[in-house]
């Protein structure tokens, strides 16, 4: 457009105003368009930071248990997992926090940031999914052909994501103000990331069947409750994550360009939570009177069971007592058995003790 100066002179082209002269790729957004973008990315600010708040929040109630179960036993592929996402999980939420903080940033510099925020939140994804696998496979009671499956699965379903992460992230715009504080502010007209979160629920969902089927084909009935612990823990983690992939996808396909990216790193967050307390369930139930041991867990004569608890504990093992002593109690009856023996030993008549727990070899590892 041009407009002629009031001198009748030479024309001189009309100089947009400088919010819409910078606005990367994006060509002249109205300022509606500018102010719901600004809205938008304030609410995903809001739900990533509760999101944040409920990761730390997590990670504190759960120390205790992680310091009491985790650290005095051996390293193992699940306890591996664990303390990746128990402490990545935190650093990705820190650089995420980061990109929401009103620093004046030029497009390039939005771009860097949101592009590391988004591919080091994919390894969280990718581990917790790895260590849902590993537990299907340990409940299987380490079926080979489920092995071969489930490997299969992981591998095809998760270059797939990563694939259309790389796409989607090449659709990525930014808007920006000179000279102001004012946030990054991303918008995309892509279905790429409804495409990933489809990928994710059918994972997830996949996994679900699997489990289901190796529960009636080699249960039937759940009569242990570790395994029981199994089911329950897998079908809570089955309805959240697909609660949330189901409203991710619901929100990049009907929602406004803005608002994608809502609760995108609420299902990051979801992910590290659910898969580390599934493990910190069972190592609690693994010590607990009804699973702290006198028999190996090979001995149990059903494999998925047996599984099932060396998942749960490097060294499996279970109890043949309805109710194990405390240690006072056992070292208490590991006294008057040796009073005993030492009358025995100076002629007095034998005797035994029916029925008396002999402390387990384990229990120094639970304790």
């Amino acid at each position: 457009m041009l407009s002629r100066p009031s001198d009748g002179f030479s024309p001189v082209p009309h100089r947009p105003p400088a919010w819409k002269r910078m606005v990367g790729s994006i060509s002249s957004p109205t300022m509606e368009e500018v102010l719901q973008a600004y809205q938008a990315t304030r609410y995903t600010s809001y739900i990533n930071t509760a999101g944040f708040t409920l990761v730390v929040a997590d990670y504190l109630q759960t120390l205790p248990d992680e310091v009491h179960l985790m650290w005095p036993s051996p390293i193992s592929l699940p306890q591996f997992l664990f303390y990746f996402l128990r402490y990545y999980i935190l650093v990705v939420n820190t650089i995420n926090a980061l990109y929401y903080i009103p620093l004046g940033r030029s497009v390039k510099e939005c771009q860097i940031t949101w592009l590391a925020g988004a591919f080091l939140s994919a390894p969280i994804v990718v581990a917790a999914e790895g260590m849902l696998c590993y537990r299907v496979y340990a409940f299987s009671g380490r079926n080979r052909k489920i092995f071969i499956y489930l490997i299969l699965q992981f591998i095809v379903i998760h270059m797939a994501e990563i694939a259309v992460l790389v796409q989607y992230g090449r659709t990525v715009q930014f808007l920006h103000f000179p000279g102001g504080s004012v946030t990054c502010m991303a918008l995309t007209s892509s279905t790429y990331l409804a495409v990933l979160f489809t990928l994710l629920l059918v994972n997830v969902i996949s996994t679900m069947v699997l489990m289901i089927y190796i529960a009636f084909s080699k249960h039937g009935r759940v009569d242990s409750g570790l395994v029981r612990v199994f089911y329950r823990d897998g079908v809570f983690y089955f309805i959240v994550l697909s609660a949330l992939a189901i409203a991710n996808i619901h929100i990049n396909f009907l929602a406004s360009e803005w608002h994608r990216y809502l609760i995108t790193q609420l299902e990051v967050d979801f992910h590290a939570i659910l898969a580390t307390r599934m493990l910190l369930h069972l190592r609690r139930y693994a010590e607990s009177e009804k699973f702290v041991g006198v028999i190996p867990a090979e001995q149990t004569g059903d494999p998925a069971l047996a599984s099932a608890i060396d998942y749960s504990y490097h060294d499996g093992f279970i109890v043949t007592t309805s109710r194990v002593p405390s240690s006072i109690e056992l070292t208490q009856l590991e006294s008057e058995e040796d009073s005993r023996s030492q009358k025995d030993a100076v002629g007095d008549s034998r005797r035994s003790i029916p029925h008396l727990p002999r402390r387990p070899e384990h229990v120094a590892k639970l304790r």
